[in-house]
């Protein structure tokens, strides 16, 4: 991975991550729940 990419994933990827793992998270837990 270049630098650049890695640059832009800092600035903006790290937000679209955590949104995304918690997004899955909650799908996870309302799997869980329903049984």
């Amino acid at each position: 991975m270049s630098e650049t990419t890695w640059m832009v994933l800092e600035r903006g990827g790290a937000g679209l991550v955590a949104v995304a793992i918690i997004w899955q998270l909650r799908s996870l837990l309302k799997e869980v729940r329903n049984g």
